[in-house]
């Protein structure tokens, strides 16, 4: 009987070692596919979902994150508000002018925009050396 066997497996053609890297590759390869398919699935799930879930803290940490007040949409505003000016007495008298465009398109508020005139016109009176800190001498006269 082993004599049979042995005649058997000589008779039979030997396979070689990449035909069977292939038979083992074809025969797992949807199995693979599959597998991978599903870990990726499950990596994305887990990531989002993660993100999805943020605690509310750090919810309230982008909130006052945020500027107080109303945004600046004008960009000629935008620009002057970039200029380095270090001068508060200018940036007050800025601030009073850009209320006075707010106001004018909200209903015109006469008594704000007259309010407005007169804080800025208070500052012009009242701090002209402070204003003046910030030019160099030679343009003072000038200013």
């Amino acid at each position: 009987m082993t004599i049979a066997l042995a005649k058997t497996a000589s008779e039979s053609p030997k396979t070689s070692s990449t035909e069977l890297c292939k038979r083992f590759a074809s025969f797992f390869n949807p199995y693979l596919k599959v597998g991978v398919l599903i870990a990726v699935q499950a990596a994305l799930f887990l990531g989002l979902s993660a993100t999805w879930c943020a605690s509310p803290a750090s919810a309230n940490v982008l909130v006052s994150a945020l500027p107080p007040g109303n945004a600046i949409t004008d960009g000629k505003a935008l620009l002057r508000y970039a200029l380095p000016i270090d001068n508060s007495a200018v940036r007050r008298i800025q601030t009073s002018i850009e209320e006075i465009s707010e106001a004018l398109r909200a209903r015109r508020r006469f008594g704000a925009i007259n309010g407005n005139l007169a804080q800025a016109e208070r500052i012009l009176n009242s701090r002209r050396s402070e204003l003046l800190t910030g030019v160099p001498d030679e343009y003072k006269p000038q200013a």
